[in-house]
């Protein structure tokens, strides 16, 4: 399908999120739903924002640093830290964000997705 079709599809939604991803299975479709999730959800994106704001401060900052230098701008860091400790995919992040602090928004992820199944 082209854009165009799949958008005259939204039925009449206000507000959606289309997801396009290249690797199935890779553990980039959940990180793409959490952003979903984050847009489209009001109260998830309470849940996660009160999760990282439990987070070590030097930490975060780290992260804002890491991600202004891959080209990311101010008004989505938050969301893309949510999606990387949601998932655990936390390649170079790894270096600041260990296992172990993902274990909360990790686990409130698979709650969150559970419930919509």
């Amino acid at each position: 399908h082209d854009i165009q079709s799949l958008l005259n599809k939204s039925d009449g939604c206000s507000k959606f999120y289309l997801i396009g991803v290249d690797e199935v299975g890779s553990g980039l479709m959940d990180h793409e739903l959490a952003h979903a999730f984050y847009y489209l959800d009001s109260s998830y994106k309470r849940a996660v924002n009160s999760l990282l704001k439990e987070l070590d401060s030097n930490k975060v900052s780290r992260m804002k640093e890491l991600l202004l230098g891959w080209g990311y701008r101010g008004g989505v860091l938050r969301d893309e830290m949510q999606a990387y400790l949601s998932t655990g995919l936390v390649g170079e992040q790894g270096k600041i964000f260990s296992k172990r602090d993902c274990i909360k928004f990790t686990k409130y992820f698979k709650e969150y997705m559970g419930n919509r199944v």
